[in-house]
């Protein structure tokens, strides 16, 4: 089971977002928080495989997936992005993989999957 973090600082986001992953019979969302500070206590406390994070998070989301990653090595994040974002962003930033915000999700269920080092047979990957 692919264990996801959900930053959002809109409460519907994170609601929508919930919805979207544990709609995957692989994913469970374990945390949906709205700060760096909330996103970074859920790493310790959950150890996800994966957390998604809005660029538009307050402060820089880039920078919060790289103090995620130095919490928890391995730890995959995905800087949620609208267009304009992702031409102002460098996409392999502190390990961070941008993925546009789009009504077809499946690039964000596929990148999930992908940047989860969960193996696609259901083995987990227990960090």
């Amino acid at each position: 089971m692919i264990r996801v973090v959900v930053t959002d600082e809109d409460r519907r986001v994170r609601e929508q977002l919930r919805t979207i992953i544990e709609d995957q019979p692989d994913m469970q969302v374990v945390a949906t928080v709205a700060t760096a500070d909330q996103a970074c206590a859920a790493v310790e406390d959950h150890r996800p495989h994966v957390v998604v994070v809005d660029l538009h998070l307050a402060g820089d989301a880039v920078d919060l997936c790289g103090q995620l990653r130095a919490l928890s090595p391995g730890v995959g994040c995905i800087a949620h992005a609208t267009g304009a974002d992702h031409r102002r962003t460098d996409s392999r930033s502190n390990g961070a993989v941008v993925v546009l915000k789009k009504l077809d999700t499946s690039e964000l269920i596929a990148t999930i999957r992908q940047v989860s080092g969960v193996e696609p047979t259901g083995g987990a990957d227990e960090r």
